[in-house]
């Protein structure tokens, strides 16, 4: 009885779950038609927006109550919808122009495309689309230095897609990086100054928090998916931060015993060298530091580190060898340093990620 009566209540069309306007525009979206779709939508109201967006869940909701029901979804472009509203967000915040004016971060389109993202990933057909959505959501946040944004996308991606190794990555570098950019104020001792010591002490024990959580989500990356690199690298790296360098050890280890890019295992050895070199274990330092140049040559941060403790070791003629064969790459690298792009390596393919999601929507 409640099934007949349900049936009743369901739209006969998706047509008439939402607007015809907003339809139209879904539609145009969908044919490939985005300038003219993206810019009809900045127009709307935000108001009315909303209300298609909550009509959107209603029907979603009715269909879930009564899954041998008419789909009343069924035939409407919920993908198009999200990466509709994603554009309009995107166009709403041009690209930031020199590092002073950073882009601002995802506001109200970009919600209601998580809102339509999160109906998806209750329909099998729109799972894999909703979790590459969270996802790239997360990573684009990162890229953009919106580091609450990133890790807001990707727990909310988590909630729908547990344990996905992806989005725990994710997570786990937005929280690193936020530790490790994280202002402390600059304080001087004494009773003239006491409030500046308490807001560096809450800065520190900030700091940590921030890093603790990153080492949770990292550790569980690794758990879910034991053969990605950058988890247990990230991992490692973390753990020597929180000075849990026992930890650090292990985990860098087998991360150097692993497969992967060799720009990537170069900064493993480079990891794995610091983690040495402050236990005082000079030539485990210098054995990593050099496995490390020898995978990225032109490496100007694995070239310092090696110099460095060498010089400390007493080698000053090798230290300066090493210094003036890195010198030698300045202005002529190949490739970027691995390590000025660490923070930042899991999210550097957003923008593809975004637009294979685009091609996705085409009808």
């Amino acid at each position: 009885m409640f099934a007949l009566a349900l049936l009743w209540a369901l739209p006969s069309a998706a047509g008439s779950i939402v607007s015809p306007d907003y339809e139209d525009l879904l539609r145009r979206y969908a044919r490939g038609e985005r300038a003219d779709a993206v810019g009809a939508l900045g127009r709307m109201r935000s108001g009315h927006l909303d209300q298609q967006v909550r009509a959107l869940q209603r029907a979603a909701k009715d269909a879930a109550r009564c899954p041998s029901c008419p789909d009343p979804l069924e035939g409407l472009p919920l993908k198009a919808a999200v990466m509709l509203h994603v554009d309009r967000d995107e166009a709403d915040r041009p690209l930031a122009q020199g590092t002073e004016q950073p882009r601002l971060c995802p506001a109200e389109h970009a919600r209601r495309a998580g809102q339509i993202a999160a109906i998806l990933a209750m329909r099998e057909s729109g799972k894999r689309f909703a979790q590459r959505f969270f996802l790239t959501m997360a990573q684009s946040c990162q890229w953009d230095f919106c580091l609450e944004a990133a890790v807001a996308w990707g727990r909310d991606g988590l909630k729908r897609f547990a344990r996905d190794p992806l989005l725990l990555l994710a997570v786990g570098a937005a929280f690193e990086e936020q530790a490790t950019l994280l202002a402390l104020p600059a304080t001087r001792p004494g009773p003239t100054r006491p409030r500046a010591q308490v807001t560096s002490e809450e800065a520190l024990a900030e700091r940590r928090r921030r890093f603790s959580e990153a080492r949770r989500f990292l550790a569980d990356a690794v758990d879910a998916d034991p053969a990605s690199l950058a988890a247990r690298v990230r991992l490692g790296r973390v753990e020597w931060r929180l000075g849990k360098d026992a930890a650090a050890l292990r985990t860098l280890e087998d991360a150097v015993r692993g497969d992967g890019a060799p720009r990537f295992l170069s900064l493993a050895h480079l990891f794995l060298g610091q983690v040495h070199e402050r236990a005082g274990r000079a030539d485990a330092a210098i054995r990593e530091f050099r496995q490390a140049l020898d995978l990225d040559p032109e490496s100007q941060t694995a070239a310092v580190a090696l110099s460095h403790v060498s010089w400390v070791a007493g080698d000053a003629e090798g230290a300066r060898r090493v210094v003036e064969q890195a010198v030698a790459f300045a202005g002529k690298r190949s490739n970027r340093d691995a390590y000025w792009d660490y923070l930042a390596s899991n999210a550097v393919f957003a923008d593809q990620l975004l637009e294979e999601l685009r091609r996705e929507t085409l009808e």
